[in-house]
């Protein structure tokens, strides 16, 4: 097993991916920011985390 974290152009982790064998196998965690670049929400398997500031 393999995890891969995938960043946008401003390196935000945006993704966490799981490959088994080198292949894609799924998402584990996909991240969310507003136009600030802070963490807006979290989603991770069935749990979902918004955050307000």
């Amino acid at each position: 097993m393999q995890i891969k974290h995938k960043f946008n152009s401003f390196d935000l982790l945006v993704r966490v991916d799981k490959y088994v064998s080198g292949v894609f196998s799924s998402t584990l965690a996909t991240y969310y920011y507003d136009a600030n670049g802070a963490r807006a929400k979290t989603v991770e398997g069935s749990s979902t985390n918004v955050y307000v500031y």
